[in-house]
């Protein structure tokens, strides 16, 4: 199953929202009041799979427009670090396998893609600038946020330039 395949049965879940306690905290106070999260010391905001889902899309003349929420708009071009699994784009890839091409979903693979109903804000493009050795283990990506208005894929979002590490305490 390529990336697309396994990207569009990713689109049936719904919102994740893992991550640290942390993280999750900074979720609910952004969510609550609609504030995009600061950058952190180091300038990347830490981006939920919830503020991804303010996005719809619009019929107009036979075109399907993408609208993205204001939040969303604001951190394009920003760096930001997500939180999610590794949806590999070509079917074999193995554990540990170097991939430099990737969706990461808010959701691991393995799950039953057919159960719950979701958006495609759940599943973000990633090129990044290293290799990184495919898990199916949580995985951390930090890359430039940019908002796809036309994506063969069907995906709204990208994340350029990324680096990926494990998404675990004392993780390199």
């Amino acid at each position: 199953m390529g990336l697309l395949s396994a990207a569009s049965a990713v689109l049936g879940l719904a919102v994740l929202t893992a991550g640290t306690p942390a993280a999750g905290q900074e979720r609910a106070a952004a969510a609550q009041t609609g504030a995009v999260p600061a950058p952190d010391t180091l300038g990347a905001v830490t981006l939920s799979w919830d503020l991804l889902a303010q996005v719809h899309e619009v019929a107009r003349g036979g075109e399907v427009l993408v609208v993205f929420g204001r939040d969303v708009r604001d951190l394009a071009g920003t760096r930001v670090r997500m939180h999610g699994y590794m949806i590999p784009d070509r079917h074999g890839t193995r554990r540990g396998e170097p991939v430099t091409h990737f969706a990461l979903s808010a959701f691991p693979v393995g799950n039953c893609f057919f159960c719950v109903p979701g958006k495609q804000a759940l599943v973000v493009e990633v090129e990044s600038r290293e290799a990184a050795a495919f898990s199916r283990e949580p995985v951390l990506v930090e890359g430039r946020l940019d908002l796809l208005r036309t994506n063969p894929l069907g995906l709204y979002y990208r994340l350029a330039d990324a680096v990926t590490r494990q998404d675990r305490p004392g993780a390199p």
